[in-house]
């Protein structure tokens, strides 16, 4: 895709969640959101977000990652049920989203909390830098 673009900055990302080992995407229903929110419970994880930064002038990349440790509080049914019920579920890597209502879900975040956000913005920042695009000074 990038090849059609003679004079941009490409950006993509991408974000899993890891646990006990096994990589977690969207979850495909009510249960399988169910199950993945009650394995969490009181427990620890990971985020892991990645992301590519394309130059199409210069043929610049620049890939990047990040992590996190992630640990939810000791969650009832009710809760798990609550939250599922929202629909939030369904279209984030692992069942949930730490800027939305899973917030109130999370316990402890160790390491990048941008990488369970899905982007991990300073390591984009420095890539953008390094091409040439400093955002702070384009607002």
């Amino acid at each position: 895709m990038a090849r059609h673009y003679k004079d941009a900055i490409i950006i993509g990302a991408d974000s899993i969640i890891v646990y006990e080992g096994k990589p977690l995407g969207k979850p495909k229903g009510k249960k399988e959101a169910e199950k993945m929110i009650k394995n969490y419970s009181g427990k620890e994880h990971e985020a892991i977000s990645g992301f590519a930064v394309i130059d199409t002038r210069s043929g610049k990349v620049i890939n990047g990652i990040s992590r996190a440790k992630v640990k939810f509080k000791k969650l009832n049914n009710q809760e798990i049920n609550d939250y599922i019920e929202t629909g939030e579920p369904f279209d984030k890597a692992g069942g949930y989203g730490l800027q939305n209502l899973a917030a109130v879900l999370i316990e402890e975040i160790h390491g990048d909390f941008y990488a369970v956000v899905g982007l991990p913005l300073n390591k984009l920042y420095k890539a953008l830098k390094n091409v040439g695009l400093d955002v702070i000074k384009e607002f």
